[in-house]
């Protein structure tokens, strides 16, 4: 799809090499090739000379948060004798940087007030962690 869209093969495999980590971590994503127009007005690019020839692709991703996924951190955060700091090392572990928009996303179901305060615990403990 990259080469259809203009890159050479290396180019192509250059570009998968260098996001093979995050595009193929674990979770479901959807993956789509930004139209030209839109990348060239989200990344402005001016170079002097011009080249005679100029080839942009810009793939964009997509994170799909399923009820599955959902479902398994809500049941990890219900056993409530569990220290929450290991709860939320174990979510941010096995989901990375979708961990909080995934925490928020059970927040946002639930009328639980015990789950909610726990959610919120774990969200404003991951946010104070350095990156």
């Amino acid at each position: 799809m990259l080469v259809a869209q203009g890159l050479y093969e290396k180019e192509a495999l250059a570009m998968i090499k260098t996001w093979r980590d995050s595009w193929f971590e674990e979770g479901l994503r959807v993956f789509y090739i930004v139209p030209r127009k839109v990348t060239d007005s989200i990344l402005p690019l001016t170079i002097e000379p011009q080249p005679s020839e100029l080839t942009r692709v810009l793939v964009g991703r997509i994170e799909i948060i399923t009820p599955e996924m959902e479902k398994e951190i809500e049941s990890s955060l219900h056993d409530s004798s569990r220290d929450l700091s290991e709860v939320a090392a174990e979510i941010t572990l096995k989901h990375g940087r979708f961990a909080e928009p995934v925490l928020k996303a059970v927040l946002e179901k639930t009328s639980d007030p015990q789950l909610r305060a726990r959610i919120q615990q774990i969200i404003n403990y991951s946010g104070s962690k350095p990156r």
